[in-house]
């Protein structure tokens, strides 16, 4: 019942409102796309980069390892 109520006064304030004179470009929308594309493939390069970062030392770590058990296997 409530949200019957609400939605009438909001369809009601919104049918009676002034225009608003406003007025998007047809360019929007590309630029809009444009960001949106632009952050996804930039927020997947740094997240690539910071895993190739963290592999790479992760490797430098347990390699050096292995060559210290590699050493005393050795002697």
């Amino acid at each position: 019942m409530f949200l019957d109520v609400a939605t009438n006064l909001v369809h009601l304030y919104f049918g009676i409102s002034p225009s608003a004179l406003a007025y998007l470009d047809p360019g929007t929308g590309s630029i809009i796309f444009q960001l949106l594309l632009g952050s996804v493939v930039g927020g997947i390069f740094f997240i690539t980069s910071k895993y190739e970062l963290l592999k790479a030392k992760f490797k430098q770590l347990l390699g050096n390892e292995r060559k210290k058990d590699q050493h005393s296997d050795d002697e």
